[in-house]
């Protein structure tokens, strides 16, 4: 689960700001509980993995479930702890022919500036869930790059997705791919 929302600060012809939400108190201890369970997990990861190691019944491939499992609970701490500590800011500007991703931060090495020219997008990607015939929950932008990395821009569960992704569409003049992801209510 995400910490912050992003929401869509300002969307004019040539701009298009969309950052990470506040943060509130509920995100914050949300965050916290998080990072302290997922410490919990890879504390308790290392104490079986060094008992499945020195016990000879149990042996290495218990060890590697374990180390496997440190690892997942790991890289989900350290998620939760960049999105509490950076906040991201996506500026979609015609008149510079550029996208600029702004990572803010109260501890300054966390903060960058990063410019992506029009000239590297190759589509943008819109995603959205889709429940018996009708939009539900879940909608995402995202710029795929000539080079094949993906730029994400937009994440959440309101309606204004589509018309988000035709603004940008405007201002980018790059063509849309969309994809939907169907589920059916109903048993097979």
């Amino acid at each position: 689960m995400d910490v912050r929302h992003r929401e869509i600060k300002e969307e004019t012809e040539d701009q298009i700001v969309v950052t990470d939400s506040a943060l509130t108190l509920g995100c914050i201890l949300w965050g916290l509980f998080m990072i302290v369970l997922g410490l919990f997990c890879v504390g308790i990861g290392v104490v079986m993995g060094y008992l499945a190691i020195v016990d000879e019944r149990g042996g290495w491939p218990l060890a590697i479930v374990w180390l496997f499992m440190i690892l997942m609970y790991g890289y989900g701490t350290l998620e939760t702890l960049q999105e509490l500590l950076i906040k991201k800011t996506v500026i979609i500007d015609r008149k510079l022919q550029n996208i600029i991703i702004e990572r803010d931060s109260i501890i300054k090495y966390l903060k960058s500036i990063k410019n992506i020219s029009f000239l590297d997008i190759e589509c943008i990607k819109i995603r959205i869930d889709i429940e018996d015939g009708r939009s539900i929950g879940h909608r995402d932008i995202s710029l795929t790059m000539i080079h094949g990395n993906k730029v994400e821009i937009y994440e959440g569960d309101d309606a204004p997705t589509e018309k988000l992704a035709n603004n940008i569409r405007n201002i980018t003049e790059k063509q849309i791919a969309r994809k939907n992801n169907c589920y059916s209510s109903m048993p097979a």
